[in-house]
């Protein structure tokens, strides 16, 4: 019998993501032919969710004074008040014409940099990242995984995870703590820059979630979109030495973040694959891992795949093993008048005796 795979790209690496339900049938489909789910970590699993947060903070009783310069401390600890403040009082401002807003707003402060000061170094200094992103477009409603993986369970399907909490806990190998703290001091540079010149909320408007959709929907998306951080070339003022060592960590970031994972995700894939000929694999993967020289599809195609771009107009044919009927859980069902240009991928292995589809899914939330 021949395995499938089904790929889903999701936007971003634990992040929340609003879920339109206008999906392609082709996307349907496919998750109904499927019998596994692999995502990169189970979200449905308690254990596995309370190893992860616990994982991100530090030691009992233990804070991020412990680690940083008592001044660099302070530093963040007022920055983090401002932008509390900062935030609430945009909310307020808009909230006659948008009630939810200010509940919004206190949400997002305690989902992005909730409790920062018991966090471990990197973790810290992936929650400033976060501040260096347009976050009046985030939304709030469950991320992608997490509905996925309910909906695999409601359905009886297997749920696999390629990755495991150890490797979600720790994704930086490459930097030493010195230079992570180091980019700690840099990114509350700029985001104080930000909040002396009033740009805070007016960022990488062009990155947004909906930006997201909209390349991806027109087909502009590629591995641009996904370099990890440009604030590093942003006009504010850092000495050249400075700019040089962060320019290099974000180099090594995403190297750790992107690339190693990228490898090390298809290597587990195609030994998913071939180990296992009679599983229908459905796969939600984020979006950046297929994009660029070095992405999940590239890896597939060294090891002999063949990858080939299918439209929601052509026709997703079940596995030959399948006999079961199938019926459409409610919440797929679509709004015509939004119905999406949906690019899936389909990828065939070089050998008779393995074929994948692999389909590339960000939320619609606009079209081009």
């Amino acid at each position: 019998m021949l395995p499938y795979d089904n790929f889903y790209g999701s936007t971003g690496p634990r992040n929340r993501i609003e879920i339109v339900f206008a999906v392609s049938d082709r996307v349907r489909e496919a998750f109904s032919y499927s019998d596994t789910l692999l995502l990169e970590i189970d979200l449905r699993n308690e254990y596995i969710v309370r190893r992860l947060i616990r994982c991100k903070n530090l030691r009992r009783k233990q804070t991020a004074a412990s680690y940083l310069d008592p001044v660099l401390y302070q530093r963040i600890k007022d920055f983090m008040a401002r932008f509390r403040r900062s935030l609430i009082s945009w909310a307020q401002s808009r909230e006659t014409h948008q009630p939810d807003l200010y509940r919004k707003a206190k949400e997002m402060y305690e989902n992005l940099v909730g409790n920062w000061e018991r966090k471990r170094p990197e973790w810290l200094l992936f929650a400033l990242y976060q501040l260096c992103e347009n976050l009046l477009d985030r939304p709030t409603s469950p991320m992608l995984d997490v509905f996925l993986a309910n909906k695999a369970y409601e359905e009886e399907k297997q749920i696999r995870a390629i990755e495991t909490t150890q490797e979600q806990c720790n994704p930086i190998r490459s930097l030493t703590k010195e230079e992570i703290i180091f980019a700690i001091n840099y990114t509350v540079a700029y985001l104080e820059h930000l909040h002396v010149t009033e740009k805070l909320f007016e960022i990488n408007a062009g990155k947004s979630i909906s930006a997201l959709v909209k390349e991806y929907r027109c087909g502009n998306l590629d591995d641009n979109y996904f370099q990890m951080n440009e604030f590093s070339f942003a006009d504010f003022n850092a000495g050249k030495k400075e700019r040089d060592l962060a320019q290099k960590i974000d180099h090594q970031l995403r190297e750790d973040i992107i690339a190693r994972r990228n490898e090390r995700m298809a290597s587990r894939l195609d030994s998913i694959l071939s180990s296992n000929p009679h599983l229908t694999v459905f796969s939600a993967i984020g979006t950046g891992h297929f994009f660029g020289n070095n992405s999940v599809l590239h890896h597939l195609q060294q090891m002999g795949y063949i990858v080939e771009n299918v439209r929601d107009q052509d026709t997703l044919l079940p596995p030959r093993n399948l006999s079961k009927n199938f019926k459409f859980n409610s919440l797929w069902l679509r709004d015509q008048s939004a119905a999406p240009n949906v690019s899936i991928e389909v990828v065939m292995a070089n050998s008779a005796s393995v074929w994948m589809y692999i389909c590339v899914y960000v939320s619609m939330v606009r079209i081009c």
